[in-house]
């Protein structure tokens, strides 16, 4: 069972992203935590460190979310975890809207990075997950 970190670590930001993001995803993520709350965790390194989430968790730092107050969970990647959540239920226009607002927000919000992958990561790597190194070019070209 994984348990709340008795000596929470502080969450930091990565500084080399791969996520560039969008003008309409950041306007989505803004609508769904505003409406929503923050409803997906974030996921960190050992040292407190985003590896997925940083857009999300920087975007409720500037709506007031308190980062301070984050709930570390030790994760074990051999496990599955989900959050309940009881104010949702999925059998109502609030839950349904939450399922929409959080799949059209990750959809809308990915821009990879190429420079950053490229700087971070072999080419192989990059090749490896799909990512178009070709300047210029998006992923569908």
């Amino acid at each position: 069972m994984s348990k709340k970190n008795s000596n929470p670590t502080k969450i930091s930001f990565y500084e080399k992203n791969f996520n560039k993001g969008t003008e309409q995803g950041d306007f989505l993520l803004t609508k769904s935590l505003q409406e929503f709350g923050f409803r997906e965790a974030a996921t960190i390194d050992k040292n407190g460190k985003l590896i997925g989430g940083n857009k999300r968790t920087a975007k409720a730092g500037e709506l007031g979310f308190d980062l301070d107050k984050a709930e570390i969970i030790k994760g074990d990647p051999t496990k599955i975890y989900a959050v309940q959540y009881d104010d949702i239920d999925l059998n109502t226009e609030k839950g349904r809207r939450l399922a929409l607002a959080l799949n059209q927000v990750a959809k809308t919000n990915i821009v990879i990075d190429a420079e950053v992958v490229e700087a971070e990561l072999s080419e192989a790597v990059a090749v490896e997950w799909g990512v178009n190194l070709n300047k210029g070019l998006t992923d569908e070209e």
